[in-house]
């Protein structure tokens, strides 16, 4: 090819030259004025404008009832010689035929083959059609050369390339623009930096139709698109303006396939725009494929193309403006919507961010601490999330995941997030991917509040962070009563219990509907609110501890038949007197007992239910000056109803439990005296304790006839 285009060049130049010289007689019927322009092109071409290839003659001939193009042989010249392989005639369906159907008016046809150059450049080959007019104003023949313009007919000016600048100035005198003003430099400037292929190709209607809607997004920077198909239908020129901060590789690939899936492509080509205008250009080139129908809606394509390049942050303000209205949400997204991270717009969806930026805006008001606990919308497996929100410094991670774990929760990934608020504020997301392992799912409506709050309270040193709060989730036990619980198993370590710690947390998690009981016998006893309770109160605390249980039905080592039967019998019982719910109580427990088969198990839960029946009084549902509850618990015990105390057995005793203290008082009747001291036998100071309470029985026999003493130990002393 490059031998023939060579070695004939000369020639096709010849032929060009003469095409020139012959237009006037070609097509007499042609406008004089369009007339001389297409000349002017023709020699616009010949002056280095146009890599002549190739070119050939053709006439049109009438066989019967239909016409063909033939090949006038020996016209081939370039890389359209005649070879053995060369198609002399063809039913008449080329560009000539087109032409006279479509635009008796134009001598001259410019488009695009569908073949790729095979010489100087790898783009599609550009088609000059001289045509032959006769009076009629049929078209009789056509010599068509095909080439590539030079790059210097893409830099010039497109008001100094003929037809083209003809095309331009009717587009600017039809738009009536004053010349000099803003608007008129604005069209001008537009008009010349529209693709030059696009502008060889359209009319000048089609022309203006692209200007004016072009001009028209100088002011409103938005998604645009203008789809023009070429004249003889073989390919599709669409047109997508986007404002310049939004265009990227990822958007430009996202609009080229819904094109090429509206358009029913079968071969792509793109060239891109970006310059010193706030306007990216997206040109992209759609061959279908052969025989396709294709009646694209522009206006629908357009509008999957604005969902397509949607920033992350512009779906974030429309989603905070639906959520907290327009004034809030435009608040919330001017101080937040450049403030995150690449990598958190690629983890984290707006729909999901928008819940973010409200506990970030809580936290960035003077809260210490926000936490968020939720599924993710598209769910494909256990994982659930839960986020932390931190101002200035994130939490580090050897606080976070003991308390998680104690929690319950296996953590399987953390994912941080730094947002800059300002040049010296920071606001940290912490992000946690959990599983438990519970082996059912969880309703998070119901455990939130209690899971965030214990959280918080482990957090800030006011309750232990420890086995037992695995009960918040298995048992939707509340903070208080967790710790609660956890008192009790202090004070039965302090007995000489044999069993650790970690050994009766997990067993009360293992027997989560049996550790409500627990509480439920607790509360039965203590709490004051029961004897004020109207039957209506009652039947209410009665439902929602039904709709409980009902969450525990498929727990580890109770029936259902003993939860339902625990739940009938608390129906009644919230309307009778304390005992007889204390009674129903310890029928469902002892027969939640018979699903237990190991015996230390068995033992522990009896020794908890035993100590609850043993205490006479607490401070449990005291408040403090501020209306919420204390930060220790004191339970009042009748030793002589605890079973396997050692000797000897104290009259009263009275167990005081916190976080950062632990304290016990003994006396052995009624009438006792002794002092309290402190301690350094954190594990058992009660054993301390009971044997300086016996040393003062005997030494206070002359004035009293029993003694006391107790002693206390402080957990986190100061340095």
């Amino acid at each position: 090819d490059v031998y023939m285009a060579v070695a004939d060049w000369s020639e096709i130049e010849q032929r060009a030259r003469d095409s020139t010289r012959n237009m006037p007689v070609w097509a007499a019927r042609i406008d004089k004025n369009l007339m001389q322009e297409s000349r002017e092109f023709m020699k616009w071409l010949i002056d280095d404008h146009f890599i002549f290839l190739g070119v050939r003659d053709y006439k049109i001939e009438k066989l019967k009832n239909r016409y063909q193009l033939k090949l006038v042989e020996g016209s081939g010249f370039g890389i359209l010689r005649e070879t053995e392989k060369t198609v002399t005639s063809r039913p008449l369906s080329s560009l000539a035929m087109e032409a006279r159907k479509r635009n008796k008016t134009v001598s001259l046809i410019i488009t695009k083959t569908n073949a790729r150059s095979t010489v100087h450049r790898a783009g599609y080959l550009d088609y000059i059609g001289v045509l032959q007019i006769n009076e009629k104003g049929r078209t009789i023949g056509e010599r068509r050369f095909v080439g590539l313009f030079t790059s210097q007919a893409y830099r010039l000016n497109a008001m100094d390339t003929p037809l083209v600048r003809v095309k331009e100035q009717r587009v600017i005198d039809s738009v009536i623009l004053h010349q000099g003003s803003h608007a008129w430099k604005s069209m001008v400037h537009i008009l010349e930096s529209l693709p030059r292929d696009l502008l060889f190709q359209v009319n000048s209607e089609e022309l203006q139709e692209i200007a004016i809607g072009v001009l028209n997004l100088q002011e409103r920077l938005r998604v645009r698109l203008f789809v023009q198909q070429e004249r003889y239908g073989r390919f599709w020129s669409c047109l997508v303006y986007i404002p310049r901060e939004r265009f990227n590789t990822e958007n430009r690939e996202a609009i080229q396939a819904i094109l090429y899936r509206a358009l029913k492509g079968e071969r792509l080509d793109y060239e891109v725009s970006v310059s010193a205008s706030r306007l990216a250009l997206l040109q992209v080139v759609i061959r279908p494929r052969q025989g396709e129908v294709i009646k694209p809606d522009i206006p629908l394509l357009e509008q999957k193309i604005v969902e397509a390049v949607r920033s992350w942050t512009d779906v974030l303000t429309e989603t905070l403006v639906q959520k907290h209205g327009e004034e809030q949400g435009l608040a919330y997204a001017a101080r937040f919507r450049k403030s995150f991270p690449e990598a958190y717009k690629e983890d984290v969806s707006p729909w999901v961010a928008a819940f973010d930026v409200e506990n970030a805006a809580a936290v960035d008001a003077g809260e210490n601490l926000r936490m968020s606990l939720y599924m993710p919308r598209k769910r494909h497996s256990d994982i659930i999330r839960f986020k932390l929100f931190k101002k200035n410094n994130p939490i580090p991670l050897s606080g976070v995941l003991p308390i998680l774990e104690n929690l319950g929760l296996h953590i399987v990934s953390e994912r941080p997030y730094e947002l800059h608020l300002s040049d010296n504020e920071r606001l940290w997301i912490q992000d946690f991917d959990m599983t438990t392992g519970l082996g059912r799912d969880l309703d998070l409506e119901s455990i939130r509040d209690l899971f965030q709050e214990t959280f918080k309270r482990a957090l800030n040193g006011d309750m232990d962070s420890d086995g037992f709060n695995r009960l918040v989730i298995a048992s939707q036990m509340h903070w208080r009563q967790v710790k609660m619980l956890r008192a009790y198993c202090k004070y039965l370590l302090q007995t000489g219990n044999p069993f650790s710690l970690n050994y009766m947390a997990e067993t009360l998690a293992k027997y989560p509907s049996i550790a409500r009981l627990l509480v439920e016998l607790f509360e039965a006893l203590f709490d004051p609110a029961r004897d004020n309770e109207s039957a209506y109160r009652k039947e209410l605390c009665a439902r929602k501890l039904g709709r409980r249980f009902k969450a525990l039905l498929s727990g580890e080592g109770t029936g259902d038949t003993v939860l339902l039967e625990y739940i009938h019998d608390l129906v009644v019982a919230r309307e009778q007197n304390r005992e007889t719910q204390v009674v129903a109580i310890g029928r469902a427990f002892n027969r939640s007992l018979e699903a237990v088969s190991s015996l230390d198990e068995d033992r522990i839960l009896r020794a908890y239910y035993e100590i609850i029946r043993a205490t006479l009084r607490s401070n449990y549902f005291q408040v403090d000056e501020n209306d919420g509850a204390k930060e220790y618990i004191s339970f009042k015990l009748d030793s002589q109803a605890v079973a396997d105390l050692p000797q000897p057995r104290p009259y009263r005793e009275i167990w005081v439990f916190s976080p950062h203290f632990e304290g016990i008082h003994l006396r052995g009747g009624k009438i006792a005296r002794g002092g309290l001291r402190w301690s350094d036998r954190r594990e058992d100071f009660r054993t301390e304790v009971l044997g300086l309470m016996k040393a003062q029985s005997v030494k206070n026999t002359m004035i009293v006839p029993l003694g006391a003493k107790g002693g206390f130990v402080v957990k986190h002393p100061p340095d």
